[in-house]
């Protein structure tokens, strides 16, 4: 028999990834930083070249600031080290990766946080498969006095909370930030959580913050999964009423889930009801606005512009009623002056004898 020929015609266009990246970094990533660090390893196996920012962000349909965030995250990662002249970023540079540390409990694994909003407390802290936790660094804030991402962090934080933030509150986020290398957008939707459950206390933040890195919580993804449902209708609801600086009563509550959830009412069309129990009643009353959504609920009005057409429907039928006008007779009221037996003079005759 013949010795046979091998020839290869196919020469694989392949990128190496490290498996420990696979293994435990890119879990904790979000995709679009995946896609970022994925996008430079496969330039360095083209041999490098050009490369910019806009260039970057074109190919993978992201702005140029979705991946200056992605860079500086890597960099927080310790996979890359990123070089500047001046402000403007000139240099990438790759890097080992850190020694294989042990995976983070995932959250599913754990179950869910307990519901802040239901008792009022930061959520319970789970004392398994903890993350170290490094203590409070005093220059966290320092260091970071040229990072665009966390100022703008801190712009949205004091946006949400409706107040200037103290120092202490600064270096809480810094921290955050900076020591435990949770993203910025990571935080803000954090940040975002717990306004929307009432809580504007920074303290408060940084609690249930804490509590996601302990169990391996790093993405905005994990948090939707980890963090009870936000109740974001409720809240509408009650800063709707100028009521958000509380949480809703029970009564409230139950009220609130019959619109959403039993009529099946938008947030838009509850929100149109509670505008004109104010323009109407001029204070907050779940009372009237749940009077007003049943009554659309009965006529089958489902959107804002169903509510325009009964309202023009209503102004016609209003326009076509007769208006009736009630004749009104005054009374003859009794006093000394009537009360006199009438008689009938002949005037003529009367002012002939006068005259003579």
């Amino acid at each position: 028999m013949s010795e046979l020929k091998l020839r290869n015609e196919w020469k694989p266009d392949v990128v190496a990834v490290s498996g420990d990246f696979i293994d435990y970094y890119m879990p904790q990533a979000s995709g679009e930083f995946v896609k970022v660090y994925l996008s430079l390893l496969r330039n360095m196996e083209k041999g490098g070249g050009e490369l910019t920012i806009s260039g970057l962000a074109d190919s993978l349909n992201h702005t140029e600031k979705d991946v200056v965030r992605a860079l500086k995250y890597w960099e927080r990662m310790q996979l890359l080290r990123l070089g500047y002249e001046g402000e403007e970023l000139n240099d990438i540079v790759l890097t080992a990766l850190p020694e294989k540390k042990a995976q983070p409990a995932r959250p599913e694994e754990e179950g869910p946080l307990s519901t802040a909003a239901e008792t009022g407390n930061p959520p319970a802290v789970s004392g398994q498969n903890l993350p170290e936790q490094p203590q409070k660094d005093p220059l966290s804030l320092k260091r970071l006095e040229g990072d665009g991402e966390f100022k703008q962090l801190l712009f949205v934080a004091g946006q949400y909370i409706g107040a200037p933030l103290t120092r202490k509150d600064c270096d809480t986020f810094a921290y955050l930030y900076d020591q435990l290398k949770q993203p910025a957008e990571f935080l803000e939707y954090l940040i975002e959580y717990c306004v929307s459950m009432g809580h504007k206390s920074v303290r408060y933040m940084e609690t249930v913050a804490l509590d996601l890195h302990k169990r391996g919580v790093a993405t905005v993804e994990q948090a939707k999964t980890a963090l009870p449902a936000m109740k974001k209708d409720h809240y509408a609801v009650m800063k709707a009423f100028g009521l958000n600086s509380r949480q809703p009563a029970p009564g409230e509550k139950q009220m609130m889930d019959k619109w959403f959830s039993s009529y099946g009412f938008s947030r838009e069309m509850v929100l149109e009801a509670c505008g004109r129990t104010m323009s109407t009643i001029h204070r907050p009353s779940f009372e009237y606005t749940d009077k007003i959504l049943g009554s659309w609920k009965e006529k089958g009005v489902k959107v804002l512009s169903d509510v325009k057409a009964l309202d023009e429907k209503r102004s016609r039928e209003k326009e076509k009623k007769p208006v009736r006008v009630t004749e009104k007779k005054t009374p003859i009221r009794s006093n000394q002056f009537h009360n006199f037996e009438q008689r009938d003079y002949d005037f003529d005759e009367l002012m002939r004898k006068i005259n003579g």
